[in-house]
């Protein structure tokens, strides 16, 4: 099947007008407390006014209008614009006069502090809908349970950008040349895979030197008295068979030469010759061949001599044939076993090659642009797929090839690799519903990486899902089923940035030990744990202080914990030991290091990010790395050498909230495996935080953060998980939605299904608005 040559037809199917969605802009940081009032309109004028004033303001943004403190601080969503620009230090640009550092503090924290102010009871926000293309494994993920094929090949598709952390974030799933270029030909590999096209019939010509019987020539064979010209043929399959003679006569007596088709000595049509010599004619039978070999033959059966005739034209009747064709099989049979997917697509019927008209074409092509789109499919869509398989079978596709086509279409329609969702009606600034079938698709793609199931299609029409307890069962049940496994997949492996272990190598001179199969147990620990806290429902502080996990052979070895052997990934309790939660798994401890040597700055750069949402400011321009290994002058352990690293002034501040979390995990190695000594140093593995805060070890860490850091840490995880679930960044009034989910983690036992579903029935998740309220 070859989708180019059909383009044109499918072209209309592919450009379905899509003029009613839009992206919005994006954040990534909420509100932190309240601090003391500062001079803010002075700041702006000193550092802000001279870009953003005027109608060719910076990013279409103008502070002229702010004459007081008091009137910026009700602008809510500028004053988020600005905080984000001022803590990332994008603003002011780099080659502006820079705001001292204590002064941007103060700054950054009384804009904070204005939007904690904000009234969650007059904030009720939804996003207005984005336009998100499905990334590579929402495609392949789709395409499986649409179809049943699966596509591996999307893995060579371009990179998807990631914001805000993720890789599902609709601003940045732009679509490239090199797009269209992919989905095209995977389109043409998916529809050849998934439906199988009966085998085409095939032209077996003879020619008079292959034919047997009567008198050969150089270009025919004759016939002067009633007999045979004959063959055998080996049929693939029993069915019906066109055979075509190509023949002329000569004319004796008043009858014209009537010949038989003759099917295995059986006669089966007569005809009757009237071509000459000048012009040989074509004479065809349809017969029914039985699977395996056949005589066939062209039997003469009225000869006429009579040499005293007065017209000597009319004196001999005999019969010359020049060629002998067979075509078919005409009806070929589906090859069998037919796929799961054939099966499927072609539900109406036509599984056993008896039905091909307008009804079952249409049975099916509304059947597969219905899940295909994720929503009912209207009848103008419809009649133009139908007329695409119409077109294919003018111009002598089968039944199958058409339904080829028009699936094709399907798969490049915008409709299909976008998630498109209607604006609400009006121009109102209020949330509004979205629909059923695209809050089914939400859930879908949130809790799956792909389309709605049946029993989700079923509900939307039934226009039941957006009742809470129809939503809070559909999310417990969908959490049970295999496919949540996408939420480990795609959101835990990005949150916790694990998709970095297959990138680190390890100095394999300082640790032998390491190889591909333990950096593969690794990884399936976190994800295998990571699963448990979803289906077992277990509480998202076990992230952080867990006494159980998962390992194999390997791993067991590399903590140290006898009695596990070979590849299967077991449960064990981790208590005694030096394990539990995410943090001490190698994986973790693995993707934090240097490949010399461990890192405690990145160790606790990585939880202040990944756990308690408070990232570290950027560091200073032009300072010194540390170096990677014990030479020059900064010598001892990394700890000592750490420490002189901090006597830099520009250092210190951006040092004393990390290293402290990273020092009580230095007693893993860069691989995560235990020790006591770092060389012939004994290990330091205290930390002081700049609040007087002390731990020491990995258990005082653990339990410093989950006895002193859980509201920090639900906020964060609550923030991540909301933000994959939107495929969008936060914004100011997403922080309403983000304190109500931490509460209802308060009140469930901060059970993982309360989280997942407070975000489902939250406003942002089921409604969209036009414009936001400021």
């Amino acid at each position: 099947m070859r989708i180019v040559g059909y383009s044109l037809m499918f072209l209309a199917a592919i450009l379905w007008p899509i003029d009613h969605v839009s992206g919005e802009e994006t954040g990534n940081q909420l509100p932190v407390a309240a601090t003391d009032a500062v001079n803010i309109v002075s700041f702006m004028d000193t550092y802000c006014t001279s870009c953003h004033e005027g109608d060719e303001a910076a990013a279409e943004l103008s502070f002229e209008k702010f004459q007081t403190a008091a009137e910026l601080g009700q602008a809510h969503a500028t004053i988020d614009k600005m905080l984000r620009m001022l803590r990332s230090k994008k603003m002011p640009p780099e080659s502006e006069p820079q705001p001292p550092a204590d002064e941007r503090k103060q700054v950054t924290d009384w804009l904070a502090a204005r939007l904690a102010e904000v009234d969650c009871a007059d904030e009720t926000y939804a996003a207005r809908p984005t336009l998100r293309r499905l990334n590579r494994f929402e495609y392949r993920r789709t395409i499986q349970d649409l179809l049943g094929v699966d596509f591996r090949s999307a893995s060579d598709f371009p990179s998807d950008e990631v914001g805000h952390g993720f890789d599902n974030i609709g601003d940045v799933l732009t679509l490239s040349p090199l797009h269209l270029e992919k989905y095209l030909a995977a389109a043409e590999a998916i529809v050849a895979e998934a439906i199988v096209v009966p085998v085409r019939p095939r032209i077996t010509r003879r020619t008079p030197r292959e034919l047997k019987g009567g008198v050969l020539t150089d270009t025919h064979r004759e016939l002067y008295t009633n007999g045979d010209i004959h063959t055998t043929y080996q049929a693939l399959f029993s069915g019906a068979y066109l055979v075509r003679v190509r023949a002329y006569a000569t004319r004796g007596g008043d009858e014209l030469v009537q010949i038989a088709f003759v099917v295995n000595d059986e006669s089966v049509h007569i005809d009757e010759v009237d071509a000459s010599r000048d012009e040989p004619g074509e004479y065809e039978a349809t017969v029914n061949l039985p699977q395996g070999e056949s005589a066939l033959a062209i039997r003469f059966l009225n000869d006429f001599y009579d040499p005293d005739a007065a017209d000597p034209d009319r004196r001999d009747r005999n019969l010359y044939v020049v060629n002998l064709e067979i075509d078919g099989p005409l009806d070929a049979p589906l090859p069998s076993p037919r796929s799961d997917s054939h099966r499927q697509i072609f539900g109406c019927g036509h599984n056993d090659g008896t039905e091909h008209g307008a009804h079952c074409a249409g049975m099916i092509i509304e059947r597969l642009a219905r899940r295909a789109f994720r929503r009912p499919v209207s009848a103008d869509e419809l009649q133009r797929l139908l007329q695409i398989a119409s077109t294919a079978q003018s111009r002598g596709a089968r039944f199958e090839e058409a339904i080829q086509h028009v699936l094709a279409a399907i798969l490049v329609s915008p409709h299909f690799l976008f998630r498109v969702e209607s604006l609400p009606n009006g121009s109102a600034t209020e949330p509004q519903p979205i629909s059923q079938h695209e809050l089914a698709t939400r859930m879908s793609y949130f809790l799956w990486s792909s389309m709605p199931d049946e029993e989700l299609f079923a509900a939307a029409a039934a226009g039941k899902l957006h009742e809470p307890g129809v939503l809070r069962r559909q999310v417990d049940r969908m959490l049970q089923d295999q496919k949540s496994q996408a939420i480990v997949d795609q959101f835990a492996m990005q949150w916790l940035n694990l998709g970095q272990l297959v990138l680190v190598e390890p100095d394999p001179e300082r640790f032998p030990d390491f190889d591909e199969s333990l950096r593969q147990a690794m990884l399936e620990e976190s994800r295998l744990f990571f699963k448990t806290i979803i289906r077992a429902d277990r509480s998202i502080l076990d992230l952080l202080l867990a006494d159980d996990t998962l390992v194999n052979g390997p791993l067991a070895k590399h903590y140290g914990i006898d009695g596990i052997e070979g590849d299967e990934f077991q449960p064990v309790k981790l208590s005694g030991t030096q394990r539990g939660g995410v943090l001490t798994q190698a994986s973790v401890l693995t993707i934090t290091s240097n490949p010399t040597r461990t890192s405690a700055v990145k160790r606790g750069k990585w939880i202040l990010e990944n756990l308690l949402g408070t990232p570290a400011p950027p560091p200073p321009e032009n300072v010194e790395p540390l170096a990677d290994d014990n030479s020059e002058t900064l010598a001892g352990t990394l700890r000592q050498r750490l420490e002189q690293h901090r006597t830099k002034l520009e250092c210190a501040t951006c040092h004393e909230r990390m290293d402290p979390l990273g020092f009580a995990l230095e007693n893993y190695d860069a691989i995560g495996a235990w020790r006591d000594h770092e060389l012939e140093h004994p290990i330091d593995s205290s930390g002081r935080l700049p609040d007087g805060t002390q731990f020491s070890g990995p258990r005082q860490l653990q339990e410093f953060l989950y006895k002193e850091k859980r509201e920090e840490f639900c906020r964060c995880f609550a923030e991540r998980i909301l933000t994959y679930a939107l495929g969008r960044g936060l914004q100011y009034q997403d922080r309403c939605t983000v304190d109500e989910l931490v509460e209802s983690l308060r009140q469930n036992d901060y059970k993982f299904s309360s989280l997942v579903q407070g975000i489902v029935t939250s406003t942002p998740f089921r409604m969209a608005q036009v414009t936001g309220n400021h």
